[in-house]
């Protein structure tokens, strides 16, 4: 997993995306958190 990724940061990303009523997508999500491959956001997102 990248360096300062974690599954709390991608939960807490996703929970804002949401709550402005955007669906969290990968590249929502990457934006929102600045940082993040693809990859790794996927797996995050996917648990």
């Amino acid at each position: 997993m990248a360096r300062g990724i974690t599954q709390d940061r991608v939960n807490q990303a996703a929970d804002a995306l949401l709550a402005r009523g955007e669906r969290p997508t990968i590249e929502k999500v990457r934006a929102e958190l600045g940082t993040g491959s693809p990859n790794t956001l996927l797996r995050l997102l996917e648990v």
